[in-house]
């Protein structure tokens, strides 16, 4: 793993479990040196804790290490795998796997296949074993379908080991305040002090008002994202009014800029 994708893996805000896996995994090829085998995994979570991120970040890294020939991420659902026309599923799903070849093939929604002797799924665990030297799969889903998806799917966990099945937790609070101010960095944006308490407000409500399909980073950004519209909208009026508006404020989050 080159230094720069340890760094970027470093970055990630929490994540904790998956960046020991991670960081072990290369430790253990840097020591060894003898060529590493792609693993395969499955990842369990709500939206927006990082999930996608991780397995785009997973390709990078087996790419560095020269696992695979390329840092490429086939990202899939099952309304990409399917067919209306009998028999042509297969087709297709091999299609997307051979398209995969040499970097990661993520299935989002996984359990959307169904299992046992689901076309779709029957193909893909076909393909990770006669190709298991030549691509990563990564099964990407929530943590209670996906329980029983793998619980019904016979052979999963065989091909891709316990260890390869990794939770990724709600962010806390104070992790979705990270990720706030870098989303705000990534836009040219800082929050000022004065938003701080409205922001951390903002989240607890929508946490609490979620029943239980709070949105984790993806809520976070569509903040920031009507914030800097709101900001935008605000400046504009300044500026109609007769008023001056200077760069510095352009690039500030104010509380009045918040929903809430």
């Amino acid at each position: 793993m080159s230094y720069d994708v340890m760094q970027e893996l470093n970055k990630l805000v929490g994540l904790t479990g998956i960046k020991q896996r991670l960081e072990k995994m290369y430790k253990a090829a840097q020591f060894d040196k003898t060529p590493l085998k792609p693993s395969h995994f499955i990842f369990v979570g709500n939206p927006g804790t990082g999930k996608t991120v991780v397995a785009r970040l997973i390709g990078k890294i087996y790419h560095s290490l020269g696992v695979l020939p390329t840092s490429k991420v086939v990202e899939v659902s099952k309304a990409d795998l399917t067919s209306v026309i009998i028999g042509n599923t297969s087709k297709k799903t091999l299609e997307k796997c051979r398209e995969a070849l040499g970097g990661v093939l993520l299935i989002d929604e996984a359990y959307m296949m169904g299992a046992g002797d689901d076309e779709c799924l029957v193909t893909i665990l076909r393909f990770m074993e006669e190709y298991r030297d030549s691509v990563c799969v990564i099964f990407v889903g929530y943590k209670e379908p996906m329980e029983k998806f793998i619980q019904c799917t016979t052979g999963l966990i065989a091909r891709i080991g316990k260890k390869n099945v990794i939770e990724f937790p709600d962010y806390s609070i104070d992790e979705l305040m990270q990720i706030a101010v870098i989303m705000a960095k990534d836009k040219g944006l800082t929050l000022d002090e004065s938003c701080l308490p409205k922001l951390q407000n903002t989240l607890n409500n929508c946490i609490n008002n979620a029943n239980g399909s709070f949105g984790n980073a993806r809520e976070v950004r569509m903040i920031i994202d009507e914030a800097h519209e709101n900001l935008n909208a605000r400046l504009f009026d300044v500026q109609e009014s007769g008023g001056s508006v200077s760069d510095a404020d352009r690039t500030v989050l104010l509380d009045k800029d918040l929903k809430g």
